[in-house]
């Protein structure tokens, strides 16, 4: 067996993520991306590929044993291009035996009736989370039929250090500041999320045991609690003095609307809120149950992302106290 990995969009959130886990567990990786740079760590190589290359792709997996498919087109264009790029990845895969994990999200479940499981129906509300659903049946398919080998993971909500989303500079960032931080509804709803070094290290750990293939896990995530005790916890920990204000559910869809003429992704969220106004919660004990790994203590996660945060605005704790 090759003791070479690859994570497939390895420069992204999810991939430098599951990148630095390989590293971190002794693991050769090979980070495949259109637009890499080189990396200085002895385990680490870089190859510049497009992953709608089949050609590309192929020549990018030689010699790997197996690869996290972490690429994805832009989160707009889901519905048109997610399912072909898949498609190119299984074509891409078969031809030199590596084996997929792909690292995806929850979408595909739509409004859940309870606590989401491995064998929730798959009801997706919109056209993203069909293309999601699309893309994850296309992967199994190709496993059932003995194409390439395939297991799929499902995280929740990522944050985390290195995630700048607009959404989280709005919590953390504004944590951080000692802005007023709003919550996007009344908070009530139970909820959970993942913290994105979770994610890249649970990633590995399918690639690195046999009985993962074949099947879908849903990668550990932190004990659900309602958002806005998550906010005030987040704040709690800034230490800045932050407020928190809530936002009712009809200035929540007038706000999308607004950042979404400065932002694709912000104008895409609206399909997706109900995961904010209904309890979401997310049961990864079967994957705790087979393979020991739990999500990272709350307190510890949102502390590390909080320093990220300061850090990528340039702020010291000494700082904030101060303009406070």
């Amino acid at each position: 067996m090759s003791s070479l990995f690859a994570v497939i969009g390895g420069t992204g959130f999810a991939g430098a993520a599951t990148v630095n886990a390989f590293v971190e567990r002794g693991h050769r990786v090979r980070v495949i991306s259109r637009h890499v740079k080189a990396d200085v760590r002895a385990k680490v190589e870089t190859t510049a590929a497009d992953a709608t290359d089949v050609a590309a792709l192929t020549q990018a997996l030689e010699g790997v044993h197996a690869a996290v498919l972490c690429a994805r087109p832009d989160y707009w264009r889901w519905p048109q291009e997610l399912v072909p790029m898949f498609q190119r990845a299984i074509d891409a895969a078969s031809r030199t035996g590596t084996r997929l994990v792909l690292c995806d999200n929850l979408y595909a479940y739509g409004v859940p009736d309870g606590p989401l499981t491995e064998s929730s129906p798959l009801r997706p509300h919109g056209p993203k989370g069909r293309a999601r659903k699309a893309g994850a049946e296309l992967l199994m398919r190709a496993h059932e039929q003995g194409q390439v080998q395939v297991a799929i993971g499902r995280a929740a909500d990522f944050y985390g250090p290195g995630i700048d989303y607009p959404n989280l500079k709005l919590l953390f960032g504004n944590a951080v500041e000692g802005k007023t931080v709003r919550l996007l509804g009344s908070g009530e709803a139970l909820h959970s999320v993942s913290f994105i070094k979770d994610v890249g290290h649970a990633l590995v750990t399918l690639t690195e045991n046999d009985s993962a293939f074949g099947d879908v896990w849903h990668l550990p995530v932190a004990p659900p609690m309602p958002e806005k005790e998550l906010v005030r916890r987040i704040v709690d920990l800034a230490g800045t003095g932050a407020t928190i204000a809530s936002t009712p559910a009809w200035a929540v869809h007038a706000l999308f609307k607004v950042m979404g003429l400065f932002s694709p992704m912000m104008r895409e969220l609206p399909e997706v809120q109900y995961q904010h106004e209904l309890p979401f919660v997310v049961d990864d004990s079967r994957f705790v149950k087979a393979f020991g790994q739990r999500a990272t203590p709350m307190d510890e996660a949102v502390l590390e992302t909080l320093a990220f945060w300061r850090e990528r605005l340039g702020l010291t704790r000494a700082s904030v106290a101060s303009a406070a």
